[in-house]
């Protein structure tokens, strides 16, 4: 069995999150959003900083109060983690690749 992690906190990447666009506007991010509705963390605790994703206010708001809208998180997420790869925010450490065999 896989042990339960605590959440990844990390404000240099929250930091950086939030001057992408927003996912649902496309206008400039004020937040970002922790994924929300599929049982990450427990009751009262917030999703690792690595789910996360850009935006407005106003869309963090309507996500919190719109159930329908939590299914596209993960798509959101993959196109937030995609982008931190395009720019260099996460890089493969090749050097412990080849440590691990991989």
């Amino acid at each position: 069995m896989i042990p339960k992690n605590k959440p990844l906190r990390d404000q240099d990447s929250l930091n950086w999150v939030k001057t992408l666009d927003c996912v649902l506007t496309g206008c400039p991010s004020d937040d970002a959003h922790h994924q929300i509705g599929v049982g990450h963390g427990g009751m009262g605790t917030k999703a690792s900083d690595l789910r996360t994703m850009p935006m407005t206010r106003g869309s963090h708001q309507e996500i919190h109060n719109n159930p329908q809208l939590w299914d596209m998180q993960a798509e959101y997420i993959l196109r937030t983690i995609e982008e931190a790869f395009k720019q260099g925010v996460i890089v493969f450490d090749r050097e412990a690749l080849k440590r691990l065999g991989k």
